[in-house]
């Protein structure tokens, strides 16, 4: 009996399939009324590439990563990703694996079938599906490694940026995603520079896609090491903040809600004060992000938690006396981070826009925000009580210092200038004055 040969076939790579912009799906997408500015954004980016003939197309489940040797890519989990090549090399490394970048159009389309997918995969409400994609992407797991954070059977949406094919003769190249602070649905052009003269600092992946009818398997048979191994990655999914916190939605640094506040006519000096800096953050990209109501505490596994206060025991009073450093390494053990001085404001911002809406005056609205009080029982305001100072997060990589913000309740019975900024030394300095000020 002669012997056959067998062959070890290597594995699928694992897609999503992405409707064309003929697919009847997105009359679901078109119908929905924006609730921010980000999701305006993308209805108006969605006309656009349903007015385009694109064909159905598929989308890898993972990020990209590289052989450096002979310039394979392949589409697994646990591997590093393919960072730091520039737009050009991006292309050339298409070309030799028969893939191509996906265009600006396509991944528009792949935004509104990753929102569809929550909705019917993931049981999400249209609001949540919605904020995930446009408003509040910011990964809950931040590691450099193919496979971390899964929405809807996709993985790495919140890791790195994904470069796509630029379009013909443009000196410009089109940059989407997030890498851990933005909405997947942005898409933004760069500087020709950026991309090609300092690829060894980016973030970025080539964003690859394949045909529909494409059902080619992995050529590269080198041992990988497997996803479910990265105890880190695991234990850290187990710290996703959870959506039964209460929290306030602060809008992007573009909407145009924020333009009511610029045009408040004072000649109160702090309120002035406050005008210039809400204008100076306007005009920098900050995505939407959520602020708890209530103050952290910890919970029985050491985590930071955020839920109501009246009523818990003694040790669970809110967790004040930490130093920066503490709070940086309590917040990237517990999946959230520290908001920024930049965020901050926008968050008071927006606060003071949700007091007009509730309908206080103008005037009514500012001067609430100014001089809060901290026994002031109203639900909205829990998470800025009077009677700490915020812990907030360095604006740059240099964490020698750390900015304070917010008031501290005083026996006069009125709380500092609310968005007031202390600039701080000592990242080892703890007070029992001072919360960290934690955001999703």
């Amino acid at each position: 009996m002669s012997k056959r040969r067998i062959v070890k076939k290597s594995p699928q790579i694992q897609t999503i399939l992405v409707g064309g912009s003929k697919a009847k799906c997105y009359e679901r997408i078109l119908q929905r009324e924006p609730t921010s500015a980000r999701q305006e954004l993308f209805l108006e980016d969605l006309l656009e590439a349903l007015d385009e003939n694109i064909p159905n197309f598929k989308v890898p489940i993972y990020d990209p990563s590289i052989n450096k040797a002979d310039k394979t890519v392949n589409f697994v989990p646990g591997a590093e990703p393919a960072m730091g090549y520039s737009y050009k090399e991006l292309k050339k490394i298409a070309r030799k694996n028969n893939l191509k970048l996906g265009s600006k159009n396509q991944y528009v389309l792949f935004v509104a079938t990753m929102i569809l997918r929550l909705i019917d995969k993931e049981v999400f409400s249209e609001d949540d599906a919605w904020e995930e994609m446009c408003d509040n992407s910011q990964p809950r797991v931040y590691d450099h490694i193919t496979g971390s954070y899964c929405v809807a059977g996709k993985y790495d949406l919140g890791q790195t940026l994904k470069v796509l094919e630029q379009e013909e003769n443009s000196e410009k190249r089109w940059i989407a995603g997030t890498d851990r602070f933005g909405p997947v649905s942005t898409i933004e052009s760069c500087s020709d520079i950026c991309i090609e003269k300092f690829p060894e600092y980016s973030s970025r992946v080539g964003w690859f896609v394949l045909e529909e009818n494409d059902e080619r398997t992995l050529n590269n048979r080198k041992k990988i090491k497997e996803f479910a191994v990265n105890s880190d990655i695991i234990k850290n999914n187990s710290h996703i903040p959870s959506k039964k916190y209460e929290t306030i939605s602060v809008l992007c640094s573009r909407s145009v809600k924020y333009e009511r506040l610029l045009t408040f006519d004072t000649t109160f000096e702090p309120y002035k004060d406050f005008q210039e800096l809400l204008k100076y953050v306007m005009g920098i990209d900050i995505p939407a992000f959520k602020v708890p109501v209530y103050f952290p505490t910890l919970n029985e596994k050491g985590l930071l938690q955020f839920i109501k206060m009246p009523g818990l025991p003694e040790y669970k009073k809110p967790l004040v006396g930490l130093s920066y450093n503490q709070c940086k390494k309590l917040a990237k053990k517990s999946g959230v981070r520290l908001g920024t001085r930049n965020q901050y404001i926008l968050f008071i911002a927006t606060l003071i826009l949700k007091l007009i809406d509730s309908g206080k005056s103008d005037e009514e609205a500012w001067n609430i925000m100014y001089n809060y009080l901290n026994n002031a029982d109203d639900r909205l305001f829990e998470c800025i009580r009077g009677n700490h100072y915020k812990i907030l997060a360095n604006d740059v990589k240099d964490d020698s210092y750390y900015l304070c913000a917010g008031g501290r309740f005083f026996e006069n019975g009125s709380a500092n200038t609310i968005w007031f900024m202390s600039l701080y030394y000592k990242p080892d300095r703890s007070s029992n004055s001072s919360i960290g000020w934690f955001v999703f």
